[in-house]
Order: structure tokens, then C-alpha cells, then sequence
């Protein structure tokens, strides 16, 4: 399977100087680093960078496809693609506004998860302050 996706990348891509030659070799880097993965997810991160792609991948590549980097988090580029979207929303529809789109869906949805888990942890408060007024009562009831 992997020979088969690097072959169909070789035959598809830029691969600059490689030649057939070097696939033996090429294969074997790739089986060292991705035999740690499924073959499911190797085979859909292949057709994922052949859709993405005119280069010949290497094995970070398809790594970075299995298992995305965490996304930092920044206002400032929140506001970039916010701001990017609205100067260009007549433009035809782009790859750099999928991904501007995406960013902000996934800012303020983790927005949202902050705020959400500050709310829970008010909540916790907010039920630990009844519990200890309630003995507080309780004690100052049995002190009478």
C-alpha cells in the first residue's frame, strides 16, 4: 500500500532530482516513520497531500496530516482573518479563506470552551459557598 501511494506520488508530483531508482530508499524512510500509523490514515493522508499538493511529500508531511499540530491560539490573528474575510468577500472562495474560516471557527469555539469551563468552575464555588454556609448554620444551630 505505502509502495503503491509513493509510486502514484512519483508519478504525480515534483520530485526534483529523485529518480526511480531512489524509491527503494525512499520507501524505507517513509516505512521507518510511519509504521507507528494505521494504514487507513497513511493511505488518506497521501490522497490528502496529492489534493494539496505538487510537490513529492516527505515523510513530516504525511505525519502533519495524521496528527495536525496543536493551533496556537491568537487574537491578533483572529483579527487578521476576520479582517481578511471582509476585505475579500467578493473574491472568488480560496483556500486562504477555507483556512482563515477554519481558524476562526476554531478560536471561538475554544473561546467558548474557556468560558464554559470558568462558568463550571464558578458553579463549583458557588455550591461549596452554600455547602459551607449551610454548616456554618448547621454548627451555629448546635452551638444554641
Amino acid at each position: 500500500m505505502l509502495e503503491n501511494a509513493l509510486r502514484v506520488c512519483f508519478q504525480n508530483l515534483n520530485t526534483y532530482s529523485k529518480k526511480p531508482s531512489d524509491l527503494p530508499s525512499i520507501c524505507n524512510g517513509f516505512i521507518f516513520i510511519l509504521g507507528d500509523y494505521d494504514a487507513d490514515s497513511v493511505q488518506m493522508a497521501f490522497k490528502t497531500h496529492l489534493k494539496q499538493s505538487s510537490l513529492f511529500p516527505t515523510p513530516s508531511d504525511i505525519v502533519k496530516i495524521i496528527s495536525p499540530p496543536d493551533v496556537k491560539f491568537d487574537r491578533s490573528m483572529y483579527i487578521s482573518c476576520k479582517q481578511w474575510i471582509k476585505e475579500n468577500e467578493s473574491a472568488p472562495f480560496s483556500l486562504k479563506e477555507r483556512d482563515c474560516l477554519k481558524y476562526i471557527k476554531a478560536y471561538e469555539g475554544r473561546e467558548l470552551e474557556i468560558l464554559d469551563e470558568e462558568n463550571d468552575h464558578k458553579d463549583n464555588i458557588k455550591i461549596s459557598d452554600s455547602r459551607v454556609s449551610g454548616l456554618i448554620n448547621n454548627l451555629t444551630k448546635e452551638m444554641k
